[in-house]
């Protein structure tokens, strides 16, 4: 299964999912809220260096920030789908059964990037403060 996201309309999200041969086999669409995208906020997000700040202080940005900022098939042919909204410290995530049904939702760190969700463990990417060290750590969850 190959997927796609894209963003539709100023509220929306959509998903197409693709088999591996590129055929459409069904779309996912749901209706969110976008987060406004502030040119001052993007510039204290990503302008580490002077040439990106000049780069982002002249480029024309769009109004809002995409919807959907990643999708993680987990290994029982669900999709996670983190979403971008208002809180800047956390993602909200969904998880969509394969026809696109929703099962749950909840809020995770954007410190703690979810890479692998397997055998009923998340697994993300953190990066130790300190010594800047990336770790891979497992979390335990449940879905009722």
């Amino acid at each position: 299964m190959r997927i796609i996201s894209t963003q539709h309309g100023p509220n929306d999200f959509l998903i197409r999912v693709y088999d591996s041969k590129g055929k459409f086999r069904r779309a996912i669409y749901y209706p969110l809220q976008r987060k406004p995208l502030v040119r001052e906020e993007i510039l204290s997000i990503t302008a580490k260096d002077d040439w990106n700040r000049e780069l982002l202080e002249h480029a024309e940005l769009p109004e809002t920030w995409p919807v959907i900022y990643t999708v993680v098939p987990d290994d029982k042919n669900r999709l996670w789908v983190s979403t971008i909204v208002n809180e800047d410290e956390v993602f909200e995530w969904w998880v969509l059964s394969n026809t696109g049904k929703l099962i749950a939702k909840f809020n995770w760190p954007r410190s703690k990037p979810i890479e692998v969700i397997k055998n009923g463990y998340i697994y993300t990417r953190e990066t130790e403060e300190e010594t800047e060290l990336e770790q891979i750590v497992r979390y335990r969850f449940e879905i009722n």
